[in-house]
């Protein structure tokens, strides 16, 4: 499906992670952006076009979900799942639904594209 997979979709406990984690995404993409701009970029420049580059390569939709997929991991692998998913006894269910969640592009493209409008002016 290329529509966003919701909170119905991914289960409670997923969705909220995965917001979390996108929120966190967009916030390194604004520091990202100062850093890299000092706050103002020329239109239509040479060094706007290698900070698009830049900024494609580590917050595009495949590099998003790289990220996602690790931190997952990380949780998987450190015993760590949403405090509500281990409180229902459903780990293996709310790590099914997050795994979809990470590769479902649109969904992450979607969540990572609101989080920012929430974030920039």
């Amino acid at each position: 499906s290329r529509r966003p997979l919701g909170r119905r979709a991914l289960g409670g406990p997923a969705y909220e992670w995965l917001q979390k984690e996108v929120r966190w995404l967009a916030q390194e993409y604004t520091l990202f952006l100062e850093d890299a701009t000092c706050g103002w970029l020329p239109a239509g420049s040479e060094e706007e076009s290698l900070v698009h580059a830049a900024a494609r390569a580590r917050f595009g939709p495949p590099a998003l979900q790289r990220h996602l997929a690790r931190r997952l991991s990380e949780l998987e692998l450190h015993g760590h799942a949403s405090p509500r998913a281990v409180a229902n006894a459903s780990v293996g269910v709310w790590h099914a639904n997050a795994s979809v969640g990470v590769w479902h592009e649109p969904t992450v493209w979607s969540a990572f594209s609101l989080a920012l409008q929430v974030r920039l002016p």
